[in-house]
């Protein structure tokens, strides 16, 4: 066999210097490093829990199957307006005279309440527009007052004794067993709400919803996984729907997001 000439045997030997495998470097990580995402984690927005009583005060309440609408109705305003507020007086239209001194609530039904999925009634959102005091009575009905309005009162809206709003209530996360619902509708006909903002969900006292109850709102995933976006307080308790106030939210919930026990 003939020797290599020198010349080659330089490239073969500086070939296997370039191909060889780097050696692996081995670093000592601490137990206490961190290890962060490319993405940063967003952070959950709690809502003011104070604002509670200021919802419960509304008292929007959702009207229940076999529950009839309010008996009453405003038919006029003084001068002939459409549109009044505090310290304007009304004429009411009421099936039983009302004596003087009465306090009325002031009422405008809202969305029809449907099951995003199944298409099931829900029931119908009430909106308090306000309230107003019965001052006497004329032959076309009862005049009235207005002495507080949340936002503009209209003729045609309709009026009813007050009821009871249940305001003695703790904030807890034990539900009385296995609880799931979905969110149905939000205010003004929005798509999606954030902390602080009130949506519908379908968890009534069929389900033993209870007032009070926080639950986590989740969200299923286009790879069908379940991820956690908030959490919500169930304040006024209706048959099939109750209102509830969103507590937190990493993201901005939509309907048919799911509310479940842990």
């Amino acid at each position: 066999m003939k020797p290599i000439p020198a010349a080659l045997s330089t490239w073969i030997a500086l070939a296997a210097t370039l191909n060889a495998a780097e050696p692996l470097r081995v670093e000592r990580i601490q137990p206490q490093t961190i290890v962060t995402p490319h993405a940063p984690q967003q952070q959950a927005t709690p809502a003011d829990r104070t604002t509670l009583p200021f919802f419960l005060a509304r008292a929007d309440r959702i009207e229940e199957q076999e529950e009839a609408m309010p008996a009453g109705r405003i038919l006029r305003a003084e001068h002939g307006r459409m549109e009044f507020g505090p310290g304007d007086e009304l004429l009411i239209q009421y099936p039983d005279p009302l004596p003087s001194g009465t306090t009325v609530e002031i009422l405008r039904p809202g969305a029809e309440l449907r099951h995003p999925l199944s298409g099931e009634r829900l029931g119908r959102l009430i909106h308090l527009l306000g309230s107003a005091r019965v001052t006497g009575a004329i032959p076309q009905g009862n005049l009235a007052s207005v002495i507080q309005a949340t936002r503009e009162i209209q003729v045609g809206d309709q009026v009813s004794l007050p009821r009871p709003v249940n305001t003695d209530f703790t904030i807890h996360d034990q539900a009385p067993y296995p609880l799931s619902g979905v969110i149905t509708h939000m205010a003004n006909d929005q798509t999606e709400a954030g902390a602080g903002q009130v949506v519908v969900v379908s968890l009534g006292r069929r389900e033993r919803a209870v007032q009070g109850l926080t639950l986590p709102v989740y969200r299923v995933t286009p790879d069908r996984l379940e991820q956690r976006i908030g959490g919500a307080i169930l304040f006024s308790i209706g048959a099939q729907a109750s209102l509830a106030l969103l507590d937190t939210a990493l993201q901005p919930v939509h309907i048919g997001d799911t509310l479940r026990s842990p």
